[in-house]
């Protein structure tokens, strides 16, 4: 019997191109950032606020992590499929938004982005957050400004 992720992979965890994603996170690459409150984004500005994109308050194996997907090579209804599901069912609700910015601006900010293909083929994850709370808030006050937010389709 084939669980659920492999059925996943199978179906989404390539690109259209059908290469498999790389172990190793580019610069060049597009990530989005799954949003479930409504709190998180600002559909004025088509960003994503910055709690958005704030570690999560449990450290990970990296530490402080935030998960993000990579996007590259796939089209928005493969994304919102992925954010659908395995992401929206992890957290037992369906994303309201999700926003998209390059590796480089996370690079920039001194963060790392490290692929995490254990979870699912196209997630990665936003590392190397400072222990101190006030700097990681500017990194991610600083990072939401490069955020382009975008709604459900």
């Amino acid at each position: 019997m084939m669980s659920f992720l492999q059925r996943f992979f199978q179906r989404f965890g390539r690109s259209r191109t059908d290469e498999v994603v790389p172990d190793d996170v580019a610069a060049s690459e597009s990530l989005t950032r799954f949003v479930f409150q409504s709190n998180h984004v600002n559909w004025t500005s088509n960003r994503l606020k910055p709690p958005a994109l704030l570690p999560e308050p449990q450290p990970g194996k990296h530490g402080l992590e935030t998960s993000v997907c990579r996007i590259d090579g796939i089209g928005d209804p493969e994304i919102w499929a992925i954010g659908k599901d395995p992401v929206g069912r992890l957290r037992g609700k369906l994303p309201i938004g999700r926003g998209d910015f390059s590796a480089q601006c996370a690079l920039d900010r001194g963060l790392a982005v490290a692929a995490d293909k254990q979870h699912f083929e196209r997630h990665a994850l936003l590392i190397k957050w400072p222990d101190d709370k006030e700097k990681r808030k500017a990194i991610a006050l600083e990072l939401s400004r490069y955020t382009t937010a975008r709604r459900p389709s």
